[in-house]
């Protein structure tokens, strides 16, 4: 039994789903029921920063589906979805963004008859409606599985006209249609489906190529309100089947309506890993890597057997590595990864850890952190040009007429909004707060709802110091 021989994960559940997926069934953590709240309950919004396991639950109830032939699971991307002629779905003379949720509503409503037609147990208000708005979709090419973007795509038109062949085939009648009289016949179709099996659609990749343009985070906000509407319809109808959305809680800041906050509590999941324990191994992030050891090595053993009683000083090694991740299960599975790239001998040694340290630094964090700054930032060199300017600060703390300061005296920072940015880094805990008079560390990771304080101390995450070659410097107003 060695460190090595665990898999402790790869960088998205993408990947895991088709390489291990043993590692999303039995090697998953599910310490609070979201998979039973979400498959059973009422539960239909998972929001959680990028690398908290949104993507984790989504792959898992798709593979659960797989080995159920009463449950029916699809995932959709929006990786190539198209805004533009999203707006121009349906003609109208109001201003796009109010027809947006109708928009969803026929997307959805077409994705969830992709699902039910392979139901052969679901039974329609009237079976001929059902056929010859398959044989419709049929003849435009939205049927089978198309995703979102192939949707919008196809039917982005302002009007076409298709031929309808009655299923009956008494006549050869046919029929001109508009989107308008598809939208209509869905309607009746998919809310009076009724099924003893379960249907669930999962939307994913909200952020894939999001950019700081406001149609698009009127549109990803439209989806939300559209989500609400179509899931309460389905129960008031009967409807065994729901709509999922996973988003970014930094994202969901973004896009999120006044009135929305209503039906994202009542029907939202939020991944929050971190715990404030004293004991590190009774938390769920190690938990869960623990189930992973244990499905590698058929043997219930605690990662910390693996590692040296202590790396700094006197604090446990856990507890260091910890301190390098935003406690998040992306960032732990990535560090551990990178130590065991660098251990040679059955256990990592203090130099083995150290060397996977710098790895993870460099190779890992920064391209991470500067991932997640994709879409809030102009382009993608300034989120280069903001992680730059940490570096130049030269130090782990300091204030916040510092940075202001560094900004004005070299121009290569002179383009970057630093309140905005300064919000963005301290929302993806890239730093942190430091209150000087109590010393308590600030972190959006450990509260959702921390906001960046500029008169306090700021702090750079550990998991930037070896990239950045940050040294310890303790700093005072």
């Amino acid at each position: 039994m060695t460190f090595k021989q665990v898999n402790f994960g790869l960088m998205d559940a993408e990947s895991e789903k088709a390489q291990s997926p043993e590692l999303l069934l039995e090697g998953f953590f599910d310490a609070f029921g979201y998979i039973d709240q979400i498959v059973s309950g009422n539960k239909f919004y998972i929001f959680g920063q990028k690398g908290s396991g949104k993507s984790a639950i989504g792959s898992r109830i798709e593979l659960i589906a797989k080995n159920d032939p009463n449950f029916f699971v699809n995932q959709h991307y929006l990786g190539r979805f198209e805004y533009k002629k999203f707006s121009e779905l349906f003609p109208g003379s109001e201003a796009p963004e109010s027809r947006y949720p109708t928009h969803w509503e026929f997307i959805l409503l077409i994705t969830l008859l992709n699902n039910l037609k392979k139901d052969i147990q679901c039974k329609y208000e009237s079976e001929a409606d059902f056929y010859s708005l398959l044989d419709t979709l049929d003849q435009i090419n939205v049927i089978p599985d198309k995703d979102f973007a192939e949707i919008v795509k196809i039917t982005s038109k302002r009007q076409f006209s298709i031929k309808i062949f009655k299923m009956e085939h008494v006549t050869e009648k046919t029929e001109n249609v508009t989107i308008n009289t598809i939208f209509s016949k869905l309607k009746k179709v998919c809310y009076t489906a009724k099924t003893p099996n379960k249907h669930i659609i999962i939307v994913d990749g909200l952020d894939i190529i999001l950019t700081h343009r406001q149609k698009q985070y009127q549109t990803l906000s439209a989806l939300l309100i559209a989500v609400n509407n179509f899931n309460n319809k389905l129960v008031e109808n009967g409807v065994n089947a729901k709509i999922v959305v996973l988003c970014r809680t930094d994202l969901l800041n973004k896009i999120a309506d006044p009135n929305s906050n209503k039906f994202i509590q009542n029907f939202g999941i939020f991944l929050n890993w971190y715990q404030d324990k004293k004991d590190i191994h009774s938390t769920n992030l190690v938990k869960l890597i623990n189930r992973r050891v244990a499905l590698a090595l058929k043997n219930e053993i605690d990662i910390s057997e693996f590692l040296p009683s202590a790396i700094e000083s006197d604090k446990e090694s856990l507890k260091v590595l910890l301190d390098h991740t935003r406690h998040i299960p992306r960032d732990l599975i990535q560090l551990l990864n990178k130590i065991q790239n660098h251990t040679s001998g059955k256990n990592p040694s203090m130099k083995d850890i150290n060397n996977g340290i710098d790895e993870y630094s460099n190779v890992y964090f920064v391209r991470e952190l500067q991932d997640t700054l994709v879409g809030f930032l102009d382009d993608e060199e300034k989120g280069e040009r903001v992680i730059q300017l940490l570096g130049a600060m030269g130090t782990t703390q300091f204030s916040y007429r510092d940075i202001e300061a560094k900004i004005k005296a070299d121009p290569r920072f002179s383009k970057i909004d630093l309140t905005k940015t300064m919000d963005l880094l301290f929302d993806s805990s890239a730093i942190g707060n430091i209150n000087s008079r109590t010393g308590f560390n600030t972190w959006k990771y450990r509260n959702l709802y921390a906001l960046f304080d500029p008169n306090q101390i700021i702090v750079v995450h550990k998991g930037l110091h070896k990239a950045l070659n940050l040294r310890y410097e303790r700093t005072s107003f």
